[in-house]
């Protein structure tokens, strides 16, 4: 279940769990001649396996291979079609949180999605991959041999599951090592400011130019945000929003997942998370995105 609303033209979706955003995405899908991608925004990633839990409790794990619970997850993945709202209806039914991305990915309903997220593995690229298989020993958090791999520009293959991971990364500027609480306070505080959207976004075209997206910005995208993508209040309130009203501005709709309990516990200024306030203060970069000259 989802609320839906019209801000200046543009389709507005806010749901409470964010895995109830799968109808929403659903509904666009219903209207556009193929599948769009999907730019998330979000503390978590939100990329496990669709119908993982579901399978598993329904399902005896001691009496069932891996193999036979991700047949039983591609069945079900296989009886989504989104031009049929009782299908989806059932589908959400059975989703829990973190397994929408890839039940939309899986089920035709997007394309290819690109997380924009605190946490999780940034999906490897290949040069990284190829490096790590002549160095078995070698880890990125340990070591500094990640100094030789190339600058750029790196080949990314499609996952499975065709999502990509972003790496998150520091303020920008920062030179801290190791990054500490003052570092992630700065960061989460600057995320909406072209400094950091851009950068992230900028990883996400390189990612997309290696499955065949010249232009991910350019080609039709849902931009779908987690309330607990915000940890303080200087996050929703850039000086500088025009990066993020671009990104509202050319999205064929916006999803909100509110996600109160992840929201209130991500939270870093000394007050309780004001959900309803941090709610208004997206649908008023909306509104003002939408006035805005392209």
């Amino acid at each position: 279940m989802y609320t839906k609303k019209n801000i200046g033209g543009k389709d507005v979706y806010t749901v409470e769990s964010h895995h109830r955003a799968f109808e929403a995405w659903a509904e666009i899908r219903r209207r556009s001649v193929a599948p769009p991608n999907l730019i998330t925004l979000d503390q978590h990633t939100d990329t496990l396996e669709p119908f993982l839990r579901y399978v598993r409790a329904k399902y005896d794990v001691s009496d069932n291979s891996d193999e036979d619970e991700n047949s039983a997850r591609i069945a079900l993945v296989a009886k989504i079609d989104f031009m049929d709202g009782a299908t989806v209806k059932a589908a959400v039914g059975l989703l829990h949180n973190d397994e929408h991305i890839q039940a939309a990915t899986r089920s035709g309903i997007i394309n290819v999605a690109f997380v924009v997220a605190f946490e999780g593995t940034a999906t490897e690229s290949d040069e990284e991959k190829e490096f790590e298989a002549k160095h078995p020993y070698w880890t990125r958090r340990l070591s500094t041999c990640v100094a030789t791999l190339p600058d750029g520009p790196r080949r990314y293959s499609l996952p499975v599951g065709r999502f990509f991971i972003l790496p998150h990364g520091c303020r920008t500027g920062c030179t801290a090592n190791p990054h500490d609480d003052t570092c992630h306070y700065a960061v989460s505080s600057e995320i909406l400011e072209p400094s950091y959207l851009m950068r992230q976004l900028d990883w996400a075209q390189k990612m997309a130019s290696s499955v065949g997206i010249p232009d991910l910005l350019g080609e039709p995208y849902i931009l779908d945000i987690d309330l607990d993508f915000f940890h303080t209040r200087k996050a929703l309130n850039p000086e500088d929003p025009s990066a993020f009203h671009h990104l509202i501005r050319n999205a064929l709709g916006v999803t909100i997942a509110t996600e109160t309990e992840c929201t209130e516990a991500c939270w870093l200024d000394p007050k309780p998370a004001p959900i309803y306030d941090m709610l208004q203060s997206v649908y008023g970069h909306i509104e003002a995105a939408m006035e805005e000259s392209p």
